[in-house]
């Protein structure tokens, strides 16, 4: 622009072709028309601050050049400005730009309520022609912040999103980039150029050179100009859709949040791809620190039916969002949630007792819902290595939302056959409930005949994996992200088995170790398959098949091979990338083993702690064991509603299904974060399964909860995971926690500290009953150098003999213990031997208390939460058990036979409940036992008619 002198910031700004500035700049409000009154030429009548006045000049200039296109579309903007456009370029007052004031023009027009008049049409498709003019030529302009900070961009989704689509349509779209690049017909064939030409940018431009006729002109002589100008927006729109000040939101934020009221897909998808990481993850944030991934997922919140395609397209959005920048998934808002826990927490289920109408309607949203909640499960868990499990556990599953499981790892287990499966499936293990996507699926080998003499018939033989998937499909998982079969058996599943076993799983990648597998078993299981292993015998024809045009590059994904085979690798290596090249534009990563690859690995199981050795049949076992099992048999005979409520919690090395003659209500694997960690249920060693049963053998109806916390191939109890399992336990509301085990105290270490810790409050803040077993060691040890054993809190088991005389074991613990229970030459039915050691009794224990509290349940008429809630506390458990040994020559052995009768001796019901009620002697502080709730049937006859 021209220098101006002294004399000039005295004289209003004008073209010579315009009319006289009055003095008074136009309120953005206010429209100005062609009939807006004009005062004479003259000095205005509010005159600001010499330093100003060329800002109030040009911003004059610059309505006046709107108010001249405003009148309608008849006017050419390159006819118009001719060569004489710095003006454009000139900031105006509070630094907007002539792009700023358009949108403002074109949205006061939007505002009113007549804009279907054709005059307004009329005034609005000249403002609109103008706007796009200015952005192709001056877009140098788009990331100017105004003092409002305000990009133009950032003005033009606030209110009217359509403003913004105007601009994203100027860039080129790949059908016209293409015909751009391809030879000129009108050149090569003396021809007319048939390349469409109603691109805006492309029709601009043929108006900027409207002298030539129109048959003269060809977009493709002008290709470099067009590409420059393309490139120059798009690097410009770049960078005004990632300048963000102050407390604005962003461009992409306004327009996710406008969408269902104005959907169109492809400008916002080119939106998405120009803002990039920075505008999705951190720059872009709103009043509630919500990012645009928050923005476009809270849209579910309250679906509505009339918005069915807009809200299709935000799926798309959802999913494009997560594949540019992944790190969005992890991004919290000021609630410190991330966009997949803020509609977890919102998820609804049917209403019942409405009109059906309403019911269909609130199904249909949550089925929106669920879709979402899968895209973003899907997401996070394809993004995130498996070896980050426990994360992706408390990013998918925040306080209030219910676990699900996304693997399942039996890796561990040598091989697994009928009687395993059955487990899975059955009650023993009715608490597994998986995701709908899984991380993995990782399977070992199936017990399969060894020897032409061994029997198929009625054995437990596993014939095919397909019971696997098939249950897992039952119960409910839609995607598979990784497959991994060690299949390299004498006689491995067939082709059609497989297929039946992972068709409409979705896996992505397959380890599914089978020697020479076909290409087409591979493409019809899985089809998007992206990352293939392999595994060859070197036969030169297979390897050809999967080279072949018709093998592995028919795969949807085709990706550059990469195979690491030995021999044949020149050849296969050849074929089969030139093939995969041509398929497809995306890749399938393949890898190649030669015979005798291993799949998985196989842990050896811990150390038992407790000794063992073998027993005569005939032998019996301890007589305090016999009489509890009997008595606690006749209790479960009793036809109770909800006999037992009693929850025990059960921290150990995990449980062995096949060995369980009863239903765990939950459990969970706190075993080390890997790769392979290790289920409750897989490959665990025998002592936790010892102490559930022991608990069950006591107390038939406690509902267990197995906590592992030892690996397949670790001896040692990890007091970080010991820590989890405890606040795990807490989370379930048990009501007593069973720790037969002790690892080395250690206050120096911050995990043990932890555990410490967790235990304390555990007892202390929530009231739960603690046992925990004495170190077995003959040598002199002190008890502070054990955990849990050592903390003051917990309840210290040691074991007794037969006699009821405290174990050589614990004899350096006398003081310690403070009850000590049978855990000498205890016969484990399971194994058929005598099994040793202070963890024994620790499970007799726990069993022992919750039969206690089983049986106050039962008579209990307290109107607490739970009945019999005033015993499940240490106090209240401790009294009991002293009463229960305080007649005992060491005072420490509880005498069951002195307190509990043997119920067999009564042949009614109601005979064996006066029984029970004499249990009341255990407290002496606590109420009587014989206040029996009135109402409640137990048998035939009402306990309000029972008497004492």
């Amino acid at each position: 622009m021209k220098q101006k002198s002294e004399e000039d910031y005295k004289k209003p700004y004008r073209r010579q072709d315009s009319q006289a500035w009055d003095g008074t700049l136009p309120d953005v409000a206010t429209e100005i028309g062609p009939n807006t009154p004009k005062s004479a030429e003259g000095h205005p009548k509010y005159h600001p601050k010499d330093e100003e006045l060329e800002l109030w000049d040009v911003t004059t200039e610059h309505w006046n050049i709107i108010t001249e296109f405003q009148k309608g579309p008849q006017i050419r903007p390159s006819a118009y400005f001719g060569k004489d456009t710095q003006i454009i370029s000139e900031p105006g007052q509070d630094d907007t730009t002539i792009i700023h004031q358009l949108v403002t023009r074109i949205e006061g027009l939007f505002s009113k309520k007549d804009k279907g008049r054709q005059d307004v049409l009329d005034q609005t498709f000249g403002l609109k022609r103008l706007l796009q003019w200015v952005i192709i030529h001056h877009s140098e302009l788009l990331p100017t912040v105004a003092k409002s900070n305000k990009t133009a961009l950032q003005q033009a989704t606030k209110k009217y999103i359509e403003i913004l689509y105007w601009i994203l349509d100027l860039l080129l779209d790949q059908e016209t980039n293409e015909a751009l690049q391809r030879a000129c017909e009108k050149k090569t064939n003396s021809g007319t150029c048939c390349m469409r030409t109603d691109h805006l940018l492309v029709t601009l431009l043929k108006e900027d050179n409207a002298s030539k006729s129109s048959r003269s002109w060809c977009p493709h002589d002008e290709t470099e100009k067009i590409n420059d100008l393309n490139r120059s927006l798009e690097m410009n729109l770049e960078k005004a859709l990632r300048t963000t000040k102050g407390k604005s939101e962003s461009c992409l934020h306004e327009a996710i949040t406008h969408y269902c009221s104005n959907p169109s897909f492809s400008p916002l998808k080119r939106l998405i791809d120009l803002s990039g990481k920075g505008v999705i993850k951190v720059k872009a944030r709103d009043d509630h620190n919500r990012t645009p991934l928050h923005v476009a997922v809270m849209e579910f919140r309250e679906p509505k039916p009339e918005d069915k395609r807009a809200l299709e397209d935000l799926k798309k959005i959802i999913r494009l969002l997560v594949e540019i920048c992944p790190e969005a998934l992890y991004e919290e808002d000021s609630e410190n949630k991330t966009a997949y826990q803020q509609l977890a927490s919102l998820e609804k289920t049917r209403a019942q007792g409405q009109e059906p109408s309403v019911q269909d309607q609130e199904a249909w949203k949550e089925q929106q819902r669920k879709e979402v909640l899968n895209i973003l499960k899907e997401s996070y868990i394809g993004n995130r290595p498996p070896e980050e499990h426990m994360d992706k556990m408390g990013y998918l599953y925040p306080e209030g939302v219910e676990e699900r499981r996304i693997s399942l790892n039996l890796c561990s287990e040598k091989t697994i056959d009928r009687e395993f499966i059955n487990a899975l499936q059955g009650d023993t293990l009715a608490s597994l409930r998986y995701e709908t996507v899984l991380d993995y699926v990782s399977l070992p080998p199936r017990n399969i005949p060894t020897g032409p003499g061994q029997k198929e018939e009625g054995s437990d033989l596993l014939h095919s994996y397909k019971d696997v998937f098939m249950w897992l499909k039952r119960s409910g998982v839609k995607k598979i992200f990784r497959v991994v079969v060690n299949d390299l058996i004498d006689h491995p599943d067939g082709d059609h088995a497989i297929v039946e076993s992972l068709k409409g799983l979705n896996v992505e990648k397959w380890q599914w170790a089978k020697l020479d597998i076909s290409s087409k078993t591979i493409r019809e299981a899985a089809p998007g398959v992206k990352v293939l292993s392999l595994h060859s015998s070197g036969n030169y024809a297979v390897l050809q098949g999967w080279a072949c045009k018709q093998g592995l590059a028919r795969l949807e994904n085709g990706r550059e091979a990469k195979p690491i085979l030995e021999s044949y690798r020149s050849l296969f290596d050849a074929k089969l990338k030139a093939r995969l090249s041509k398929s497809h534009p995306h890749h399938v990563e393949v890898h190649v083993e030669l015979a005798g690859s291993q799949v998985g690995n196989v842990g050896d199981s811990i150390s038992k702690t407790a000794s063992e050795q073998p027993v005569n049949q005939a032998e019996q076992n301890h007589e305090w064991i016999k009489h509890m099992k009997n008595f606690a048999q006749e209790i479960t005979n009793l036809e109770l509603p909800d006999l037992c409520d009693v929850k025990v919690a059960v921290i150990d090395d995990g449980i062995n299904s096949r060995k369980l003659p009863f239903k765990v209500s939950d459990g969970k694997s706190f075993c080390e974060s890997s790769e392979d960690c290790d289920d409750y249920f897989v490959n665990p060693g025998p002592h936790g399964t010892t102490m559930a049963n022991l608990i069950h053998d006591i107390c038939p109806g406690v509902k267990l909860y197995i906590a592992r916390i030892i690996p397949s191939d670790y001896s040692k109890v990890p007091p970080a995971a010991a820590t989890k399992a405890i606040e795990w336990a807490l989370k379930m509301d048990v009501d007593i926690i069973s720790m037969s085990w002790t690892l080395k105290s250690n206050e120096r270490d911050p995990y043990t500290k932890a555990f410490r810790e967790a235990v304390v409050d555990a007892v202390s803040k929530k009231e739960k009953i603690v046992f925990c077993s004495l170190h077995d060691n003959e040598g002199a040890e002190r008890i502070e150098n054990y955990y849990p054993v050592g903390i003051p809190e917990v309840f210290k088991i040691g074991s007794a003999t037969r006699t009821g005389n405290q174990a050589e074991s614990n004899s350096t613990d006398w003081d310690i213990a403070e009850f000590i229970l049978p855990g000498h030459e205890v016969l484990d039915g399971g194994t058929n031997t005598k099994i040793n050691g202070s963890s024994i009794a620790t499970a007799l224990a726990s069993g022992l208390a919750a039969l206690i509290i089983c049986c106050v349940d039962i008579v209990d008429k307290e109107g607490n939460s739970r009945p019999g809630e005033n015993v499940r506390s240490k106090g209240y458990m401790k009294n009991a058990f002293k009463n229960l040994s305080d007649k005992s020559k060491t005072k420490k052995f509880p005498e069951v036979k002195k307190h509990f009768p043997k119920l067999e001796d009564h042949e009614e019901d109601q005979g064996k409940l006066r029984a029970i009620e004499t249990l009341s002697s255990l407290e002496p502080d606590a109420k009587g036992l014989r206040d029996l709730p009135a109402g409640i049937t137990y048998s035939s006859a009402p306990l309000s008619a029972y008497t004492p």
